[in-house]
């Protein structure tokens, strides 16, 4: 079947939203990845061959946003540079736009590693006021990328690559993976150690899920490892017998990963690591707003009042050591603050489903690992 052609998109009736009720509004410029995760759907629903909106489409929507008043755009698609000379051409019209209008709005995005690699590309995200960029490393050892067919962070040292992405004054959020054939039970620590060393603030760490019509799906069927009657949550429980270690020992090891990873000490080592190294952004000096004060007087109330003895000691700390040592990036640090109070609640909801899951186990007798 022939994908639509996004050139004919309209723009989105943006309009009808109340848009001080969002966080970021959204817009897609392309769909389609070039590469080929054997456990990605993306390619099967889009495509391996990008496909683009015009950049004046793009332009034109954001604009309307920045007329409703929006300060964040997330530009959604799958890969953002799946195509780098559009994804260039397409900065380079935002560069202008900021720099005409002050810089309103901070974009965000989703990019494959390979963006490190590209130094005029960086530098035209810096200047068109991107503040993150979502990453799927999936994981620090090598041979479950190559196993993965994620060839395109097998390209340099990942922590290098991570790092020069930073240089730019970008946030790396992370997606990151547990439970491909080739981790054992040491992966959960050495995921941790490498999170913790790339200073990545917000990891999206899950285990690994067979998704229909992907080709790990099919392999994993052909082996007899895909777990038909778990349909669970696809975010929490995986649906693969895996390889190197127990369904068991792979649970309880994510259990603990996503405990130290939005333990308070762990989330404030590296979140204040990454504030205090990371390069300038350009809109550095902007000018706070009516609507920045409130949402700085609600995250206090919410942090400070509201969370307990030991958030409060967790934001001042955070907030504190920021002030003192760089205090340009004093508004960062009080969003991290809010997004790890979010982080540790659905952390903590994630571990009562793994709890439940754990608790089956007990009542079967659960085949050894395939060797």
């Amino acid at each position: 079947m022939e994908k639509p052609d996004l050139t004919t998109s309209p723009t989105p009736r943006f309009d009808l939203l109340q848009v001080d009720r969002y966080h970021a509004m959204t817009i897609q410029f392309a769909r389609g990845c070039p590469f080929n995760c054997e456990f990605c759907d993306i390619i099967v629903v889009y495509g391996r061959r990008p496909r683009a909106k015009a950049v004046d489409q793009v332009m034109q929507e954001v604009r309307e946003c920045q007329r409703l008043g929006a300060r964040q755009v997330f530009i959604v698609d799958d890969n953002f540079i799946g195509n780098k000379k559009l994804a260039k051409e397409l900065l380079r019209e935002l560069g202008h736009f900021g720099l005409e209008n002050g810089y309103p709005i901070d974009f965000q995005t989703e990019a494959s590693l390979n963006v490190a690699q590209d130094d005029e590309l960086l530098a035209l995200l810096r200047a068109a006021n991107f503040t993150t960029i979502f990453i799927g490393i999936e994981s620090p050892r090598k041979a479950s990328l190559a196993e993965s067919k994620k060839t395109q962070n097998l390209r340099g040292d990942l922590l290098e690559n991570v790092r020069r992405i930073q240089s730019y004054g970008i946030q790396v959020q992370a997606g990151m993976i547990v439970g491909f054939d080739h981790d054992d039970a040491t992966i959960f620590e050495e995921q941790l150690r490498f999170i913790q060393e790339a200073r990545i603030p917000v990891s999206m760490t899950g285990m690994l899920q067979a998704l229909p019509k992907t080709p790990l799906y099919d392999r994993v069927e052909r082996e007899g490892r895909l777990v038909v009657e778990s349909q669970g949550d696809q975010f929490v429980l995986s649906n693969i017998i895996p390889s190197q270690m127990t369904r068991r020992a792979l649970y309880e090891g994510y259990r603990w990963l996503a405990e130290e990873l939005y333990d308070f000490r762990n989330y404030r080592e590296r979140t204040l690591a990454f504030l205090l190294s990371r390069g300038s952004q350009i809109h550095g000096g902007r000018n706070l707003r009516s609507g920045d004060l409130r949402r700085l007087a609600r995250v206090l109330r919410d942090t400070l009042l509201l969370g307990g003895p030991r958030r409060a000691w967790f934001t001042l700390s955070l907030l504190g050591a920021t002030l003192l040592r760089r205090p340009s990036v004093l508004k960062e640090a009080v969003s991290f603050a809010i997004v790890h109070k979010a982080f540790y609640a659905y952390m903590r909801q994630l571990q009562m489903v793994l709890d439940a899951a754990l608790r089956e186990f007990e009542l079967d007798t659960e085949p050894d690992p395939i060797p």
